[in-house]
């Protein structure tokens, strides 16, 4: 017995923007489609379920809808954002050496604080990344990725 995909919180506009289903019109007349396989989605707005949406009838339901959807609205969001706050952390920086020795990084400790946002690129190609948004405050640059439900991998 296969298990019933999840509702999916949010779909794609015509315009490439997440909508929550309370933004768009009941049934096909939402225009959105699934961020994950771009097929037709119905909003779904009864009185006995949560609203959401759902693949359109004849359509097979794909597996990631749910998952993809909540991950690009975060990203939309943090894009949209005129600020983020952002916790103490450690981060790793690469140490200025001389160009014989190996690439040497070292821990330093940045203090909580809250980051205005002047610029943000969703999905841009930085050297041989593609972190999920790149927001900048004139001076400095943070590249972000977003976990739904999967981790990043140590190399990014």
């Amino acid at each position: 017995m296969s298990e019933r995909p999840h509702h999916i919180a949010f779909g794609m506009d015509q315009k490439g923007r997440m909508r929550a289903v309370q933004e768009v019109s009941q049934g096909l007349a939402c225009g959105c489609v699934c961020p994950c396989c771009m097929a037709s989605l119905i909003a779904r707005k009864g009185p006995v379920r949560a609203h959401h949406f759902a693949h359109a009838p004849g359509v097979t339901p794909c597996l990631g809808g749910p998952e993809t959807a909540l991950h690009q609205m975060a990203k939309q969001i943090v894009a949209d954002a005129a600020a983020i706050a952002l916790p103490a952390r450690t981060v790793r920086e690469p140490r200025h050496v001389e160009p014989d020795q190996s690439k040497a990084c070292e821990e330093v400790a940045c203090p909580a604080e809250t980051m205005e946002i002047r610029h943000a690129q969703v999905e841009a190609t930085e050297d041989r990344f593609r972190p999920d948004v790149v927001i900048s405050d004139g001076e400095k640059e943070l590249w972000l990725e977003i976990r739904v439900a999967h981790r990043v991998m140590e190399y990014k």
